[in-house]
C-alpha cells in the first residue's frame, strides 16, 4: 500500500512442513503441500493458479490415486481449497473437501471489510484491522478491477462461479467475524 506499517514474513521450514506430513503419513494420506505465492503485486487469480497447478501436477504424476484426491484449508487457504477444487482440472478433480472459514464471496468480503466491521469497530480497532486488510484487498482488486461498488468484476469469484463449477463435496464451516 501507500504506506504500510510492517510487511511480516514467516518461513516455513522444511522441517516444519515434513512434521506436518509425518502426522498424515501415519495415517496412510499422502500429501501435496500448495503454497499461494501471496508476494507484492500478485492476485487472487494468481493463488487459484497456483492450486491448479498443484492438481495439474497429481492428474500427471504416476503412482497418484486420482480417485482419492482431497483438498482442504482455512481462511485463505480455504478460498484456496474452495477455488482449487472448482478450476480443477478433471483428471484430478478432488472428491472430497473441508474449508474452514473461507472467503467463497469476494464482493461480500470485500463490503465485510470496507462497511460492515468499520462500523463495529471503535477508530483505533478500525484502523488496525484497515492495516491488516489492506493486502488482501489490494489482491482481490488486482483481478476484479476495483471495489464491487466502484465498476469490480466479480463474477468469477462469487457463490455464483462456485455453484457453476464446483463439483467437489465440501466441508465448510463459516464464522461472522
Amino acid at each position: 500500500g501507500a504506506s504500510p506499517e510492517s510487511i511480516v514474513y514467516s518461513p516455513l521450514t522444511i522441517e516444519a512442513q515434513a512434521d506436518e506430513a509425518a502426522f498424515y503419513a501415519l495415517h496412510g494420506i499422502s500429501t501435496l503441500a500448495v503454497y499461494g505465492r501471496f508476494y507484492a503485486g500478485g492476485s487472487i487469480q494468481n493463488d487459484v493458479d497456483d492450486m491448479v497447478t498443484g492438481l495439474e501436477f497429481l492428474a500427471r504424476e504416476p503412482g497418484v490415486d486420482r480417485s482419492r484426491i482431497g483438498i482442504q484449508g482455512g481462511s485463505w487457504g480455504g478460498f484456496l481449497a474452495l477455488y482449487g477444487a472448482a478450476f480443477a482440472p478433471a483428471a484430478a478433480t478432488p472428491r472430497v473437501g473441508a474449508a474452514l472459514y473461507p472467503l467463497s464471496d469476494f464482493a461480500e468480503e470485500w463490503r465485510h471489510v470496507t462497511v460492515t466491521m468499520p462500523s463495529r469497530l471503535s477508530p483505533d480497532a478500525g484502523l488496525t484491522s484497515s492495516r491488516f486488510f489492506e493486502p488482501y484487498l489490494r489482491r482481490v482488486a488486482a483481478t476484479t478491477g476495483g471495489g464491487p461498488d466502484a465498476g469490480g468484476v466479480f463474477t468469477r469469484f462469487d457463490v455464483g462461479a462456485l455453484e457453476s463449477r464446483l463439483r467437489t463435496p465440501f466441508f465448510i464451516v463459516h464464522e461472522d467475524w
